[in-house]
């Protein structure tokens, strides 16, 4: 349910140690909300972004 609110988003997650070089990469996120078919809540997207960042080390 959308409350109208812009909310950020964050993961918070880490990759395995060496599993990620500094460089190009595509990033895609993606907003799913679930929607009712048959009293049955499928997944719809609500929105799909995909850009192009640059890692690098910390």
């Amino acid at each position: 349910m959308c409350d109208g609110e812009v909310h950020r988003g964050e993961n918070a997650g880490r990759p395995t140690p060496g599993s990620v070089k500094s460089g190009a990469a595509d990033v895609e996120a993606a907003v799913v909300g679930l929607h009712p078919v048959g009293g049955l809540p499928l997944p719809r997207f609500r929105a799909v972004r995909t850009q192009g960042v640059t890692l690098t080390k910390e």
